[in-house]
């Protein structure tokens, strides 16, 4: 077996090591503004801390960047890593001329996990969804606006939680000496003779209900480690401008837990920090809670760090516009969201909102927005208005020349918006020239004027194609598959060894388990194992074998 796994080992750093030798561009900045190459003056740096965790960050982010394509390659990657292991196990793992009876009982211990991660998901998903529909309800849909991904997130902690603890606790009782596995009853068909055809119909039964809901299993279980992990503030990189000392970078469009993103306020600060930013507006979905916690958070820490005010009022329906209100202090939402209870809120349409917002001192921003036919309003509609400008440069690659030249020419504001929901490397920003970053009405002041950079960190080219997620056709949902493959084309060496040292690692993890797997005598691993019958299910308790087998077991127990 450890022989197959080296092999296995050496393919793949083979692959890393041929996918990394792929040419490819280096990173590119652009001023859209202008069309300048500005990458001479900006430097992209990973600290040593994203190195260490090339790995994890790299699924992570990949992963929450691409939702669609996960559709696809975690059940692909659940029946390749099924067929591989079937057929090293028909190699490999067998001992006269039948399956190895350690081997089994290790698999045990990883198939309980799963099982038991399967009942609690379940149940995880039961509470969230009746938490949210109550609410909605009994509130209205501000309510799913508010709370929605705060349910998942503390959902997603409670599972991450318990099933750490399951797993530590199987392996206790795999590794250490008092602690009993408990397992269900043998399943008596398994004890029929293999030729005969009751055996073959319960196994074929067995197959078809226990290896999809294994995959269903795996890959959720997979969502949810990809949402723990983003809603942490992983190692990301920096963005280093050689520019004078009162420029500063700002970024006008970020989500918060307070709506669909998967960071807290204080984290969204920190992540800001972290990767070079001197400010950034903070814009959930139809409230200005997510800024009420990050201000308070700056201030109570004295941070160089200035949170502006912000929210995103967002049509849902047939209408589907976005648009970011800045320095305004109540929030207001469409008409067609109105919601009981939540009496600090305004609910207008689109013209009476940005109308209310300039009345009360606020500046309305249009969101990744297209303006031609098929958009609910014009570009003169909007201007008309009072829009106070428009987003021509949406996360990394939504650039769109005709909305910055209608902007220019209609004195209107110029922006760029990460629209970060997750914990990623952001890949657009403004940099600004400011007396005193802090002042909020001076930066709005100097976007007006358009003398600010709109920066774009543009994505390298792509050696697999990808399509966007809003595109009909079906390739979208090989997106995932693509952009590992650009990820790995991409690997700049400290990623590389990282990627190697890690694969190394988990190398020598197998040989150290398989090593004591192939020491330990069967009989004592034997030992750990009780068959205990309150272990079935709550159909098969109510049955005369049950009963038999709790006497038996109260019995022996005694």
């Amino acid at each position: 077996m450890l022989a197959i796994a080296g092999s296995m080992l050496v393919a793949w750093i083979a692959f890393l090591v041929a996918m990394a030798a792929i040419p490819t561009d280096p990173t590119r900045l652009t001023d859209v503004m202008t069309g300048a190459d500005v990458s001479s003056q900006y430097a992209v740096e990973r600290p040593f801390g994203r190195y260490l965790l090339e790995p994890l960050t790299a699924l992570v982010y990949i992963g929450g960047a691409e939702p669609i394509g996960l559709i696809v390659l975690l059940p692909a990657t659940y029946i390749s890593a099924r067929v591989v292991f079937l057929l090293v196990e028909k190699v490999a793992l067998r001992t006269n001329g039948g399956p190895n009876r350690k081997v089994e009982i290790v698999l045990e211990r990883a198939r309980n996990v799963v099982n038991f991660f399967w009942k609690y998901a379940l149940l995880g998903i039961a509470a969230g969804a009746s938490i949210i529909g109550i609410g909605y309800l009994q509130r209205g849909f501000q309510f799913i606006n508010d709370t929605f991904m705060g349910t998942i997130l503390v959902i997603v902690w409670i599972l991450v939680c318990i099933v750490s603890v399951k797993v530590a606790f199987n392996l206790a009782t795999l590794f250490g000496s008092k602690l009993k596995f408990r397992v269900k009853p043998r399943k008596r068909w398994k004890d029929l003779p293999r030729t005969s055809a009751r055996y073959w119909g319960h196994k074929v039964f067995d197959v078809l209900g226990r290896e999809p809901r294994y995959m269903v299993s795996i890959a959720l279980l997979a969502v949810v480690l990809i949402y723990f992990f983003e809603s942490l503030p992983l190692p990301t990189h920096r963005i280093v401008a050689s520019s004078a000392p009162d420029e500063y970078l700002f970024d006008f469009h970020t989500h918060t837990f307070y709506s669909d993103g998967s960071l807290s306020p204080e984290a969204r600060v920190d992540w800001y920090i972290a990767q070079g930013f001197r400010g950034a507006a903070f814009t959930d979905h139809d409230t200005i809670k997510g800024w009420s916690r990050a201000k308070a958070y700056v201030q109570r820490n004295n941070l160089p760090f200035t949170v502006i005010k912000g929210q995103e009022y967002t049509r849902h329906d047939d209408i589907g516009i976005h648009l970011n209100i800045y320095n305004l202090d109540f929030a207001i939402a469409p008409e067609t969201q109105a919601s009981i209870g939540y009496h600090d809120t305004l609910y207008m349409n689109v013209s009476d909102m940005i109308a209310t917002a300039k009345a009360n001192g606020g500046y309305v921003s249009v969101n990744h927005y297209g303006g031609y036919p098929g958009w609910p309003y014009t570009f003169e509609q909007l201007r008309d208005w009072g829009v106070f400008g428009f987003e021509i440069l949406y996360i990394d690659e939504y650039f769109q020349p005709s909305t910055r030249d209608f902007c220019i020419a209609n004195n209107l504001a110029c922006l760029a918006g990460s629209d970060e929901h997750m914990n990623g490397e952001l890949k657009s920003f403004v940099q600004i020239q400011l007396d005193d970053p802090s002042n909020v009405t001076e930066i709005f002041t100097k976007l007006r004027l358009n003398a600010h950079k709109v920066i774009w960190i543009e994505p390298q080219d792509e050696v697999f194609p990808t399509y966007n997620d809003l595109d009909a056709s079906p390739r979208k949902y090989l997106n995932a598959f693509a952009a590992f493959g650009n990820y790995f084309a991409g690997l700049d060496g400290g990623q590389l060894a990282s990627w190697i040292a890690w694969s190394c690692s988990a190398y020598i993890l197998l040989a150290a388990i398989a090593t004591w797997v192939k020491k330990t005598p069967l009989d004592t691993m034997e030992a750990k194992i009780v068959v205990d019958p309150r272990k079935r299910c709550l159909l098969l308790k109510l049955s005369p074998s049950y009963r038999k087998l709790m006497r038996d077991f109260k019995a022996n127990k005694k």
